[in-house]
């Protein structure tokens, strides 16, 4: 049996499989966090009693073979040399950091930021910027410590991470292949205070006497199994028949697997993924978000169910037309149409904005498996005026980041 835990944004969850990846049973805790003014935080008590809760709920049987775990991959704490947090997890919504980010990009040691992480520019929520931020209250014995590490470290105590979190944190160097000396220099830390690091599907080590407290025995072995879109395009098998996967949920993603490390962008993401191969991923957060923000302003359809119904029952409305101002996260409209025409138009912008970055991520999408996959994909529409927008035919998959954190342990463990 393998149980795969997802510390997401919105939630925990958790699934136990059977040798062949069945899911057997699964859980889930929503996540509360301490928001105040640009300060988003997640206590370390809120996320320990999570992973508890769902321990209980799943209640792993004794033939249990292995744990994993795929997170969200910018947050994090610092605890001291005792394993105590300092701080609660900053979250990536974390914007404390933003007029520090700006400068940052300024200095000397960042010209060729791009060639190192795998993001295309600096951005204030990654670990760099607000390990900066905070760089006058650490202790010097401070350590740095992603969400995932954290749960590994009270399972094994071992401090590690695997290179795929690790390359989306700033600290990590693509290029090097090991932690950033210059990044870390810049924050006036050392690679002691970092964890080790780990290829993705490299076991962490075993369950130690201090797993009972989270309800494991000793000698289970332990996981990282990377950011959460990695582990839903593991799950999908992106890998083996040369498929690109569309995620279609709060935001869109559009995410591919290749053998050698893409070259760097600006527009995309790029990492380790499984195998020894890599990853390149487009991200666009006007999915389930755009969404949000036109319910706000739409008294007339009061949540998702009715958005999508509306939507699959309007005509097409070429005298309407709609435009997005991401500064201010705000719709604008052109020409009349009711509620439901207007939801189309929502869709019809999500589905082109996403169409473009596919294309510019695949130029050879004809030759490529199109899997679509997320909560947006169980809706019809959504689908069809994705596939018309791409021009290329869709297949719905169930894959998850549960299921691909599973078979990255399991397929390591034969």
């Amino acid at each position: 049996m393998f149980l795969a835990f997802d510390l997401g944004t919105t939630s925990f969850k958790a699934a136990l499989f059977d040798p062949d990846f069945k899911r057997l049973s699964s859980a889930s805790r929503e996540i509360s966090y301490q928001t105040r003014d640009i300060k988003v935080e997640l206590s370390a008590d809120t996320a320990v009693n999570a992973i508890k809760e769902l321990i209980a709920e799943i209640s792993p049987p004794e033939n249990l073979r292995a744990v994993a775990f795929t997170s969200q991959a910018q947050t994090f704490t610092v605890l001291d040399s005792s394993g105590h947090p300092l701080t609660p997890f900053i979250s990536w919504l974390d914007m404390r950091a933003v007029k520090l980010c700006e400068s940052m990009r300024q200095e000397p040691v960042f010209t060729d930021y791009i060639e190192h992480s795998s993001t295309g520019k600096l951005l204030p929520a990654q670990q760099l910027c607000l390990v900066k931020f905070l760089e006058k209250e650490l202790p010097e014995d401070a350590r740095i410590v992603p969400l995932p590490s954290f749960f590994i470290k009270e399972l094994t105590g071992k401090f590690v991470t695997d290179r795929n979190i690790a390359a989306m944190s700033g600290f990590y160097s693509l290029k090097h292949g090991n932690w950033w000396q210059d990044a870390i220099n810049y924050c006036g830390l050392s690679e002691q205070q970092f964890p080790e690091l780990l290829d993705l599907g490299e076991s962490a080590g075993v369950t130690g006497a201090q797993a009972a407290t989270y309800g494991f025995p000793q000698g289970i072995p332990v996981f990282p199994a990377g950011n959460d879109q990695t582990a839903v395009a593991y799950s999908a098998d992106v890998h083996t028949h040369n498929g690109i996967l569309i995620g279609l949920g709060t935001a869109q993603i559009a995410y591919l697997s290749s053998p050698e490390l893409p070259p760097s962008s600006e527009k995309f993401f790029r990492g380790p993924y499984p195998g020894g191969r890599s990853y390149r991923m487009a991200v666009d957060g006007y999915g389930g978000n755009l969404i949000s923000i036109f319910l706000q302003s739409e008294p007339e359809l009061a949540g998702f169910p009715e958005f999508f119904k509306a939507a699959a029952e309007a005509p097409p409305s070429p005298g309407l037309e709609i435009s997005l101002d991401e500064s201010r996260n705000a719709i604008s409209w052109q020409g009349s149409g009711n509620a439901a025409q207007r939801a189309r138009k929502v869709l019809e912008l999500s589905c082109a904005r996403l169409s473009k970055l596919v294309k510019e991520l695949a130029p050879d999408l004809d030759r490529r498996e199109v899997l679509v996959s997320g909560g947006g994909a169980r809706n019809t529409i959504w689908r069809e005026l994705l596939s018309c927008a791409i021009d290329a035919p869709l297949t719905y998959t169930e894959s998850d980041s549960l299921l691909g954190a599973a078979k990255i342990a399991g397929e390591r463990m034969g």
